[in-house]
């Protein structure tokens, strides 16, 4: 049968009690009486159940510590999945925001619309070239040129486009089209009258990078009213993907 620890330190304080007695008594023998032998022997086996009971208590309190450490190192088990789940967690946001970065980004490098209307008044037009609107009001994206009248798309997408014209007092009247690369998109005509007359033109249309979109008079007098009263818009409503 195997002895424990806790045994093998008691046989040595009890053999280490029956030598220091056999000592003591070879010391002694001429004047210890038997009684005195049992006291000293009574008092060394006290003396060891007092140690055992503080080992018994060691042990308990080894017992627990080990108790201890193993719930510990359990909870630090238990903290480092959570928090690699929360840089997980943590990573997946920010590829996330960089996603979206990315997309707000690209909506605003292709975020296109432009504003130009004529500086003078009267305006002289030309028959089938494009009308030029010199007076840029904006321009974001750079596509509107106000030198040849023509916008160019500067990326892919579906584009709305507007022109407003007027025809000077006294002229006969004017035919004139919205003009998506040779494509006519849209028609209008200024009446023949005594007065001013106004009219207008609004398109949406998919252009390729590269095509272009211009006013231009389809046939009719060639006398604008000019100024303000004379302006072409567009803008990018959706790009390709």
């Amino acid at each position: 049968m195997a002895i424990s620890g806790k045994h093998c330190f008691c046989l040595l304080l009890v053999f280490n009690a029956i030598i220091n007695t056999t000592t003591a008594l070879h010391k002694r023998s001429d004047d210890v009486s038997p009684q005195a032998v049992m006291t000293l022997v009574q008092q060394q086996a006290a003396a060891i159940q007092r140690l055992e009971a503080k080992l018994t208590s060691a042990e308990t309190r080894l017992t627990g510590v080990e108790a201890t450490n193993q719930q510990q190192s359990s909870t630090i088990t238990d903290l480092n999945t959570k928090l690699s789940d929360v840089n997980s967690k943590l990573s997946d946001v920010n590829s996330s925001s960089s996603v979206g970065l990315n997309n707000i980004n690209t909506r605003l490098d292709t975020t296109v619309f432009f504003t130009a209307h004529m500086s003078k008044y009267p305006v002289t037009i030309g028959e089938r070239s494009p009308i030029r609107f010199d007076a840029v009001v904006t321009n974001v994206g750079g596509g509107y040129n106000p030198t040849t009248g023509v916008f160019t798309a500067p990326v892919s997408g579906v584009y709305v486009v507007y022109a407003q014209l007027m025809k000077h007092i006294d002229v006969p009247y004017i035919w004139w089209v919205l003009d998506k690369s040779g494509t006519v998109l849209c028609m209008n005509r200024l009446e023949k009258t005594s007065t001013y007359d106004t009219s207008s033109c609004l398109a949406t249309t998919g252009l390729h990078k590269g095509e272009q979109v211009f006013v231009r008079r389809d046939k009719g007098d060639n006398t604008l009213e000019g100024n303000w009263y004379c302006s072409f818009s567009g803008f990018l409503l959706s790009s390709d993907p």
